[in-house]
């Protein structure tokens, strides 16, 4: 139970993250050029992980990887908009440093993950802070 509860307040975090991205505004094709592999990537995700997870954590993992997912397609829907190519690297970052999370956690493997896990988890928040700090600009 408290590992769900872990899940989801992660979850709601990473919906906090996306909002930033979309009140940079978004746009629709950048979006959804990103959504097709984006959506394909979690499908595989998901699918490895399901083995390894209990019944319990089913639908909260299902829905950080959803909550994660729509970052990364947010992320590059507001680089459409002109938001720089930080926030995009960010989120990216991001997703992978949480892949480290699932193999410590559900996969339980015995290789310490946050050996990359945890740098690419600081350098994902760290694109993600400067991206939003920086001004629009045009996508090239």
């Amino acid at each position: 139970r408290r590992q769900t509860l872990r899940t989801l307040s992660s979850a709601s975090r990473r919906t906090t993250i996306r909002g930033a991205f979309v009140s940079r505004g978004q746009d629709r094709r950048w979006a959804l050029s990103a959504a097709l592999p984006a959506v394909i990537v979690a499908l595989a995700v998901l699918a490895w992980l399901t083995p390894h997870t209990a019944p319990d954590l089913l639908t909260p993992v299902r829905i950080y990887m959803a909550a994660i997912t729509l970052m990364v397609i947010t992320a590059f829907g507001a680089r459409g908009a002109g938001a720089p190519w930080l926030l995009v690297a960010g989120a990216l970052l991001f997703f992978v440093s949480d892949l480290s999370v699932a193999l410590q956690r559900l996969v339980e493997i015995d290789f310490p993950t946050y050996a990359w896990g945890q740098p690419l988890y600081f350098a994902g928040q760290t694109c993600i802070a400067l991206g939003a700090k920086t001004e629009r600009q045009a996508p090239r």
